[in-house]
């Protein structure tokens, strides 16, 4: 009904899905086989739709335009609502049920869409006959969204559960979905979910912010967080903070929140066309927590100079954090099950992937560097969780022209020894995406390696059934998934209590010991390694003998350059969990890295192949020692005071007993 001309916005439009080519590609993508013969009357207008913002854009280019009036339709496709279904909680005996949308394009073959499901799950037409497998008739599913039902069944209490549920159609390639639910009492365990809320109840009018309906993505939220029910809700992008507020309140009975009180270029101070930005429209970082599980709880902020100082102006990390969306810290002593643990939940919204690219992959990067160096310098020994839109994946980065595409956030990955993150292994190894539009996972979690124990293994999931709860996910609520998350401290949940993890180079092996603290029907440990710390492989097993006590292995045929090695101690039952991961390096050179390069304040020397004792020196041009320290055998990181030095050109030198490493420093 688009007039052809005036504000097409006000005419009426249907949806198609345009196959488009991922977010910062730079690729010709065809998008080939849009079926519009549901649409072949005269006078149709079809609309490129593109949306950017003020913080947001790229370059969008569409060429070779054709309708064909085909004599045979597009092949088969099956477009499911959502790749993953979260069931949480059931107790054996019970059930749970959940709704998936799904639309079958161009069927053909007269078979329809069969749908099958594995393990304790089943599939549903009606939500009245359940069974292991169902078929839609092609006469009722094509070009249809058709809703089927999914349930979930345990049959023991205490277990985690996995299956699958695949759909298939006659020429099309059968598209699976991940089934996950547990028995085990979500009493005994902390349930975290982080999640951005594009630009979450944008005071109106302020367009081009987020979904254009603040009424109804306020009002789609209200379904969703309470739907969650989650221990633990670490959210970005909030900036209506009495909207969020006024949800916790009446929706969310046993819950508080606490909102942080900067953002970017909200600083007072700040000068400039459109700064400040006034705090109502800045987007915020906030936590909502279960009252019952959450107490002492304190907060911060990290990295800041003063947040909203005039002196904060001035920090290099004003800069790398989004000009002042500095990661937002709440520590809290969190009860499960009679157990207390003290734990610092860490909250970022990091620089997002905006023009120019690279500027702002550095400023991410630098960014990320800090915070780790800040943590394994101020709270080394601490639990430790980082959540949030990090901006970037961990396995390799979204930004187009780094080559090789390390990502970001690699000063984390590398300290394998303070760091891990199980929606690296979880979820980004294995082809998941945690935002509507971006086929990446940008939404993480890191966790200490005295947190790592904690973590129940295959927890990990994004929850992309949410998109079931209200219409449009998309483009009515958000365009990121919420990321879940599962933690436990009792050792009946988990597979083994470890003690001690060491890995030490003995000539051309490496020997692997451990102990156990306590062992309930523990079955065996498997021994893996991996070249990049990433992606592992059984090299080994020891059978568990079932109480405390100490094992060792040794790995005959180490890699050249680093073996990453960690253990997976496996249960009768089946549960399994991983240790921290060790990195043993087989290199000869020495090396070190010092960041951020050029520098103002402070550096940080990452140490690399530098397995005793040292010397730690930074020398001027004219060969005077300024600063002296001596490095352990293990250090991994170590953090200079600069401030105080004049600008100019410097050396950073480790001196070992059979070698000398050095690196240039420009202090500005």
């Amino acid at each position: 009904d688009y007039s052809g001309t005036g504000n097409p916005s006000l005419a009426t439009w249907t949806d198609l899905n345009g196959k488009f080519a991922a977010q910062t590609s730079d690729v010709w993508t065809s998008s080939s086989n849009i079926n519009l013969a549901a649409f072949k009357q005269p006078r149709v207008f079809i609309a490129f739709v593109y949306t950017s913002t003020t913080d947001d854009g790229a370059r969008w280019t569409l060429d070779d335009i054709s309708i064909t009036n085909s004599a045979t339709p597009p092949p088969p496709t099956l477009s499911p609502a959502a790749n993953n279904i979260e069931f949480f909680y059931a107790a054996a005996g019970n059930t749970v049920t959940k709704t998936l949308g799904l639309i079958g394009n161009d069927l053909s073959g007269g078979q329809g869409i069969n749908i099958t499901t594995t393990g304790s799950f089943l599939v549903s037409a009606d939500n009245t006959s359940f069974a292991s497998s169902i078929n839609l008739p092609e006469a009722t599913a094509n070009n249809t969204n058709t809703t089927i039902y999914v349930r979930f069944a345990p049959g023991a209490d205490n277990q985690n559960y996995s299956g699958n549920l695949t759909i298939s159609t006659a020429g099309a390639r059968d598209t699976v979905i991940t089934l996950k639910g547990t028995s085990i009492d979500p009493a005994k365990t902390l349930e975290v979910v982080n999640w951005n809320m594009e630009w979450f109840s944008t005071p109106d009018p302020a367009p081009g912010f987020g979904p254009t309906n603040k009424a109804l993505q306020r009002q789609n939220a209200q379904v969703i967080l309470p739907a969650l029910a989650a221990d633990l809700y670490a959210l970005v992008e909030v900036v209506d903070t009495a909207a969020l507020g006024n949800i916790v309140r009446s929706s969310m009975p046993g819950y508080n929140y606490i909102i942080c009180n900067y953002g970017s270029h909200a600083n007072p101070y700040e000068t400039g066309p459109g700064f400040p930005t006034p705090m109502a429209y800045v987007q915020k970082e906030a936590f909502v927590y279960k009252t019952s599980v959450f107490s002492n709880i304190d907060t911060s902020s990290l990295l800041s100079l003063g947040v909203n100082t005039a002196a904060d102006l001035s920090n290099p990390n004003f800069d790398y954090w989004s000009s002042g969306r500095y990661p937002f810290m709440m520590k809290a002593d969190v009860t499960l099950g009679g157990i207390t643990k003290t734990i610092r939940f860490i909250a970022i919204h990091a620089k997002a992937n905006t023009f120019p690219e690279l500027t702002a992959y550095d400023r991410r990067k630098n960014g990320a560097i800090a915070l780790h160096n800040y943590l394994n310098t101020t709270f080394p020994d601490d639990n430790i969780v980082i959540l949030g839109d990090f901006n970037d994946d961990l396995d390799s980065t979204i930004t187009d022209g780094i080559s090789p595409r390390l990502s970001s956030y690699k000063v984390f990955t590398d300290d394998v020894a303070s760091f891990s993150s199980p929606t690296l292994t979880g979820l980004s190894l294995t082809g998941k995406k945690t935002t509507v539009g971006f086929n990446e996972v940008i939404d993480h979690v890191v966790v200490s390696n005295e947190m790592q124990p904690y973590f129940m293994s295959s927890s990990a999931a994004v929850l992309t059934d949410v998109s079931t709860l209200v219409p449009n996910y998309g483009t009515t609520m958000s365009d990121h998934y919420p990321v879940f998350t599962r933690y436990a401290f009792e050792a009946a949940l988990l597979p083994v209590k470890l003690g001690d993890f060491t890995a030490t180079r003995v000539s051309n092996t490496v020997k692997l010991e451990w102990n156990s603290t306590e062992e309930i029907n523990s079955a065996s440990y498997t021994i893996e390694r991996s070249a990049d710390g990433l992606r592992f492989t059984a090299i080994g097993a020891v059978p568990a003998k079932g109480i405390a006590s100490s094992y060792s292995f040794t790995d005959a045929d180490p890699l050249a350059g680093s073996n990453f090695y960690r253990l997976k101690p496996v249960d009768k039952d089946g549960k399994f969990s991983f240790s921290k991961t060790l990195k043993v390096n087989f290199a000869r050179v020495a090396g070190i890295r010092v960041s951020p390069n050029p520098a103002s304040n402070y550096i940080y020397v990452q140490l690399e192949n530098i397995n005793t004792a040292a010397t730690l020196q930074l020398v001027d041009m004219n060969g005077r020692v300024l600063q002296q320290a001596t490095i352990t055998q293990g250090t991994v990181n170590k953090a200079i005071s600069v401030g105080q030095l004049a600008r100019g050109l410097y050396t950073v030198k480790i001196i070992t007993a059979t070698q000398t490493v050095s690196s240039k420093l420009v202090l500005r």
